[in-house]
């Protein structure tokens, strides 16, 4: 898991920014107040990251999981995120 400071605009709007960037969102739930997007994108080395964005409406940071078979990704997509978002 890793937090991501500074989140600015709603669920909808990061997940339009994120499909800009070939991230794409599978599905949205909302559960106890929280917008969670379920998104994956596959790397050009063919490898494929899925990934869970918790944001709180009115909070501006939000958790980011992700899960994929080579966890050595891990903080490159953190950073991608931090930066598109």
């Amino acid at each position: 898991q890793h937090t991501i400071s500074n989140v600015l605009g709603t669920a909808d709007s990061i997940a339009q920014k994120m499909t800009l960037n070939n991230i794409f969102t599978i599905a949205k739930r909302n559960v106890e107040g929280q917008d969670m997007l379920y998104q994956s994108l596959k790397l050009t080395n063919n490898i494929w990251v899925l990934l869970e964005l918790k944001l709180q409406p009115g909070n501006p940071e939000a958790t980011l999981s992700l899960k994929s078979r080579t966890v050595e990704v891990a903080t490159c997509i953190f950073q991608a995120y931090e930066a598109i978002i």
